[in-house]
């Protein structure tokens, strides 16, 4: 392993389901001199790295998965970050926790927080016409997001 090398950046991009996050990881990633792989939570779930069909049907009981699942999201920021890769991380900020936890975990490295805000009729908008759009998703993000 190589140890000497620069740490990446950070930068987390927070809000609602449907606010613009991830159209603004892939224009940032466009337009910055340096590489940045843009990194959320839908990745893992839209790659099959979830067990989505086990927790549809209800054989495994999601509730009980997502503490430990998120924890494991958060905790593989500062690995990439320490190896050196730059991040755009798009997330929903769920719980006052969750951001304490993402502030201790990321403390070493540079992060820049950005709030993505949208008012509700836009983001209800938007989510009618996702194609991947949960209509629950955006009830369940929306006054729970810590900005």
């Amino acid at each position: 392993m190589n140890d000497h090398r620069e740490p990446g950046k950070i930068i987390l991009i927070n809000g609602a389901s449907s606010a613009g996050k991830s159209t603004l990881a892939r224009s940032l990633q466009l337009q910055l001199p340096e590489p940045f792989l843009h990194w959320s939570f839908d990745h893992l779930r839209e790659s099959n790295a979830l067990p989505m069909a086990r927790i549809r049907n209800g054989e495994l009981d999601w509730a009980r998965m997502r503490p430990t699942v998120f924890d494991g999201f958060h905790r593989s920021l500062p690995a990439f970050a320490q190896a050196g890769t730059n991040l755009i991380v798009d997330h929903i900020i769920e719980q006052e926790q969750w951001l304490a936890d993402l502030v201790e975990l990321l403390a070493p490295f540079d992060v820049f927080f950005v709030g993505v805000h949208c008012p509700l009729p836009e983001l209800e908008r938007r989510e009618r016409h996702r194609v991947t759009g949960a209509p629950e998703r955006l009830a369940r993000t929306f006054t729970p997001c810590i900005a």
